[in-house]
């Protein structure tokens, strides 16, 4: 499911494309996801060995050389030699040549599942989240939505309560990456619009709501997951939305 497709013909002019990579934790080989270790930075193999289980190791790694192994494709470096930067609210970011174009990029992973978004025009949010949890979707919604946001959950069928917090949630999150806050950003302050499609973000400013300025999709990337990619800039913007994966070869 890509919710958002639709729209794409609706266009300004601008037109330009964002690459989305789904990599499943299982549908890379180990000996591949091994050899990422010689890409790591002094500061990641620092973090890698910090992991205690090997299922975090192994993830962190998969991560770091997903991150590494397609940016080296798109800028013509090698993946050992990219360096990033953080930004003041925790989002990384590539450090380019001097004067070269900025190549934007964001990264989610959950258990199973690791996604990693590329675009060289506009800045992008992406989350992924498992629904299979055992949640209590009001309670989190209380502390996190907005009232729309809150009204439409608890409309929502007790059965399909819990997939519709984590279609909205994965948005949110992935919003306030492609802003570059994170987390620091008030949750409330902006509302997610599912209905109608595509969706869209609404800033609740001063007393007044606005369309911010971005172009949103939710997508089904496996069975029991969902996916929210928010870029920045022109909602009239014809973007195409590539999806590959699971690895760069």
């Amino acid at each position: 499911m890509l919710a958002g497709s639709a729209a794409l013909s609706a266009a300004s002019g601008n037109s330009f494309g964002v690459d989305l990579w789904i990599c499943p934790e299982g549908s890379v080989s180990a000996p591949l996801v091994d050899a990422s270790v010689a890409w790591l930075s002094d500061d990641e193999a620092a973090r890698w060995k910090r992991f205690i289980r090997e299922e975090d190791r192994r993830r962190f790694l998969l991560a770091r050389g997903l991150v590494r192994s397609v940016l080296a494709r798109c800028t013509g470096q090698t993946p050992s030699s990219l360096a990033f930067e953080v930004g003041p609210h925790g989002k990384p970011a590539l450090i380019g040549e001097p004067g070269s174009a900025p190549t934007h990029f964001n990264l989610s992973h959950t258990r199973g599942l690791v996604v990693l978004a590329v675009c060289r025009e506009a800045e992008v949010g992406v989350d992924v989240e498992a629904i299979d949890r055992n949640l209590d979707p009001l309670r989190l919604a209380a502390r996190n939505f907005s009232i729309s946001e809150r009204a439409t959950l608890e409309a929502c069928a007790d059965e399909n309560r819990a997939t519709r917090f984590f279609e909205v949630w994965t948005l949110k999150e992935a919003y306030v990456k492609a802003l570059g806050v994170g987390l620091t950003h008030e949750l409330g302050a902006f509302s997610v619009m599912l209905d109608p499609q595509p969706p869209s973000i609404i800033e609740h400013v001063d007393g007044a709501d606005r369309i911010a300025p971005c172009r949103c999709w939710l997508v089904e990337p496996m069975p029991g997951y969902r996916l929210g990619l928010v870029v920045r800039g022109d909602p009239r913007a014809a973007i195409d939305v590539r999806i590959s994966g699971p690895y760069p070869r």
